[in-house]
């Protein structure tokens, strides 16, 4: 089966629901998923859920996954290093951004907890990567020479 499931624009509860009817197709052990990823993030809950739907994929049905990817930021971004191919081209735009207060009365507690969630996930998901990479470039996009280096990309094509 070669179908692709896309990721434009913002992530919504939406997307993951979408998401989770798909993966439905993929009924035997071991088969391949692929990913278009070209979103800037949007809901970190729902980027979450679609996070937990690859894990169970991966751990109950041994499926892989291929990541392409012209853009993957923030909740995006959390979602295109769980594959376990992540390809590129050189003008793709793969940056990280922690989460941030979205809505009046949040906690810097709360957030400071989110932030050392996802600094926690990112770094043991791509070991190469560290706290401090992560924090240096935190809503930036990642240089391609430290994405090869660091292992968040598997492979640059000449486009996608």
């Amino acid at each position: 089966m070669k179908e692709i499931f896309k990721i434009e624009g913002k992530i919504t509860k939406e997307t993951a629901e979408k998401f989770k009817l798909f993966l439905k197709k993929f009924t035997k052990k071991g088969q391949v998923i692929r990913i278009h990823l070209d979103s800037w993030g949007g809901n970190s809950g729902a980027g979450k859920d679609i996070e937990g739907y690859i894990y169970f994929m991966k751990k109950y049905h041994k499926s892989r996954f291929i990541m392409k990817a012209p853009k993957a930021a923030s909740a995006a971004f959390r979602i295109f290093i769980r594959g376990d191919e992540r390809i590129i081209d050189k003008n793709s735009i793969i940056q990280p951004h922690l989460p941030v207060p979205n809505k009046p009365g949040v906690s810097e507690e709360k957030i400071a907890r989110e932030q050392k969630s996802d600094l926690d996930f990112i770094t043991g998901t791509i070991p190469l990567l560290s706290k401090e990479d992560i924090l240096m470039y935190n809503d930036m996009p990642l240089p391609l020479q430290f994405m090869k280096e660091k292992g968040v990309i598997t492979k640059v094509v000449s486009s996608i």
